[in-house]
């Protein structure tokens, strides 16, 4: 079986290549921002701020890239959604100001449609029965680009400020030219799973349908963001590395290691685990260990950060196709772009909430009631789960395999 699962996904494989090269340019920004933005006086709710103005305008931008995707075809949109990240990270390479952060973080939101185009156009080429491990696939490959772009950040960090910045748009530039040359053209395709609709579903329709896995996907993407967003800072006050506190380079470091157990996961450890665990169990166990991880963050020491980090970053792996699997089955085809979309937005309104509320934490020290936000925000995405399970006739939704 998991050899007819890899030779079923193998003609995805630009796709993945595409998405591993997108996401490893932002994931250079990612360990930098907090530094960066730091020099120009931002305090960690600033920083918050900064990232939750991101979040805002992929709250507002998602659901209408997403219906874009559905009527114009998905690899126009993935190119328009890369042409505004190359764009942003211009604009941050070229900052002297908050106000240009800030600046650069909302273009770069408001077309910040590229993974949920993406997943859309792996379950359009995929069948039903694998668009879990399609969008495992695809979370391995944001996984390399997460272990890829921090390592690059902390390599060039020694060069300069900005180094790591014009390396993103390095990548980001050749993302566009990757997806011009690899990806199928939108229309035309014979053996397509799917057919972009040209009247793409009703918006209330759709959201209807998805409204479970949406607030499941919500609460998952908040205690994560939470985590994301302040890890640096909390880091960088509470760790030291050979006598002294956590740097850019650490920082990388830890993002690179989850990085590289997304990428096992996905690959590996979600095949082996269906074997001996039912499927629709994995899901709940993922968002479980999450949330035990974040509690591990109520005591700093550094057993305990080990033992949390590597525990959100096995649940979060585990947890996150899972959830996007859900929202794919639960939408109809026709609107399948605008569901993944609104996904899209409701993980942005998890992201506006999340750094701020993180940062106003972890700016007065209190991190143990940080870690506790976090795992409540997981379980509730675990109760949530249960719940949508309970309600819809037939049982399971996760994990079940069409016959």
């Amino acid at each position: 079986m998991p050899h007819e699962q890899s030779s079923s996904l193998w003609h995805l494989s630009p796709l993945f290549a595409v998405v591993a090269i997108d996401v490893a340019g932002g994931a250079i920004i990612l360990p930098l921002l907090p530094f960066f933005a730091t020099r120009f006086g931002a305090t960690p709710v600033t920083l918050g701020a900064i990232v939750a103005a991101f979040s805002l305008a992929q709250f507002v931008a998602g659901p209408w890239l997403g219906r874009l995707s559905d009527r114009l075809g998905r690899k126009r949109v993935l190119m328009l959604c890369q042409t505004g990240s190359f764009i942003s990270f211009i604009l941050l390479g070229s900052a002297n100001t908050i106000a240009l952060l800030f600046l650069a973080q909302v273009v770069n939101g408001f077309t910040a449609g590229n993974m949920a185009v993406a997943a859309a156009l792996a379950t359009d080429r995929a069948p039903p029965h694998l668009y879990r491990h399609a969008l495992g696939a695809l979370s391995a490959a944001i996984g390399v680009g997460v272990m890829i772009g921090p390592a690059l950040s902390a390599a060039l960090a020694g060069l300069s400020a900005t180094a790591p910045i014009w390396a993103a748009v390095a990548l980001s530039g050749l993302t566009l030219i990757a997806s011009a040359l690899l990806l199928p053209a939108d229309h035309g395709r014979a053996d397509s799973a799917a057919v972009v609709a040209k009247e793409p579903a009703p918006r209330w329709s759709v959201l209807r349908e998805v409204a479970w896995p949406l607030a499941a996907s919500a609460f998952f993407h908040l205690s994560f963001t939470m985590f994301m967003a302040q890890f640096a800072l909390f880091a960088a006050s509470q760790l030291t590395w050979r006598s002294h506190a956590f740097g850019l380079q650490e920082v990388g470091s830890v993002f690179a290691v989850m990085g590289a157990i997304s990428i096992y996961v996905q690959l590996l450890g979600m095949r082996q685990a269906e074997r001996v665990l039912d499927p629709e169990l994995i899901p709940l166990l993922g968002l479980a260990v999450l949330g035990a991880g974040f509690l591990m963050f109520c005591s700093v020491g550094p057993i305990t950060v080990a033992l949390g980090v590597l525990m959100v970053s096995f649940g979060s792996s585990i947890s996150r196709p899972y959830l996007l699997d859900y929202i794919a089955r639960a939408a109809h085809s026709s609107g399948r772009g605008q569901a993944l979309g609104l996904n899209s937005a409701a993980m942005a309104g998890a992201n506006m909430i999340g750094p701020l509320a993180a940062g106003y934490l972890i700016a007065q020290e209190r991190f143990a009631l940080w870690g506790v936000a976090m795992a409540a925000s997981a379980i509730l995405s675990l109760s949530l789960v249960c719940l949508s399970r309970a309600s819809r006739s037939g049982g399971s939704i996760l994990g079940h395999e069409d016959a």
